[in-house]
Parts: structure tokens; sequence; C-alpha cells
């Protein structure tokens, strides 16, 4: 069930990066955004999305094992909503572990619940918003969020 809020979507995805940013730099790993200040407001449930983006995020942060990290986060307007990237170069996924990666209780880390991406979809999919994934072994994954206005 989510309580939903008119958000303003620019303002706060910026203020979710800039609270994620400093475990980043800690890390080494450069977090680069493009998130345009006149995207539409919507209507989210702020602390499920936040929890989403921060699985998605931290998912990103653990896939690099090596000293030139790098994570994209970037928004834009699209019709009937807003597209949300966050892309790494960190380890990437086989065909099999992007197929199993949202089945829950399936992980490829150790200590892992494998409940990560299952609940992130789950997220976003009762916002009637889509989460898909690509990702190549070696060079890195994207996750591609879109939320309806």
């Amino acid at each position: 069930h989510l309580s939903l809020v008119s958000t303003d979507t620019s303002l706060w995805l910026d203020r979710i990066t800039n609270t994620f940013r400093p475990a980043l730099d800690y890390l080494g790993i450069v977090l680069e955004t493009d998130i345009p200040k006149d995207l539409p407001h919507l209507e989210l449930d702020q602390t499920k999305i936040r929890q989403a983006l921060f699985n998605l995020l931290r998912n990103a942060q653990e896939s690099i094992q090596h000293t030139h990290g790098k994570i994209l986060f970037s928004a834009s307007a699209v019709p009937d909503g807003v597209q949300i990237t966050i892309s790494d170069n960190g380890c990437g996924m086989t065909e099999d572990q992007i197929e199993n990666a949202f089945r829950p209780f399936v992980t490829y880390k150790p200590g892992g619940t494998g409940l990560g991406l299952a609940v992130t979809r789950q997220i976003i999919e009762a916002h009637q918003g889509t989460l898909c994934v690509e990702s190549t072994p070696k060079e890195g994954t994207s996750f591609y969020i879109f939320l309806p206005g």
C-alpha cells in the first residue's frame, strides 16, 4: 500500500544522489549525475522509491571491484513520465544472472539475501512503472526505471 505525495522529482532525485554520494566518495567511486531541473512532478511513495533507488545504487557500488569505478545516475522526462537510468562499470551480469536477478532469494553476493532486486521491482511496479536491466559481463550494468506521471 503506497502513500503517494506529489513530488518535485528533480529536487528529490538530487537529494537522494547527494545522500548516497559520500559513501561512494569514501570508496573512490565517481558518481556522475544528470538530473534536469524541470522534470515533471510525480505522485510517489517517497520512502519506498528511495529504498528502490538506494538498492540499485548499492548494487552498482558492490559490483565495482576496481579502482576506476563510475556510476552514472541520469533522469529524463519521457512521454507519460520520467525515465531514470543507473549505470555502472562494475562486473556486469551474464544472461543467466540477468534472468534470475529479480527472483526472490537468488543472489550472487556473499551474504546477500537475494531480495534487493525483487523488492525494488515490486516497488516500481506498485507505482505502475517498469524496471529493466541490460548488462555485459566485465563491462557493467544499467538499470532503467520508468515512473509514470
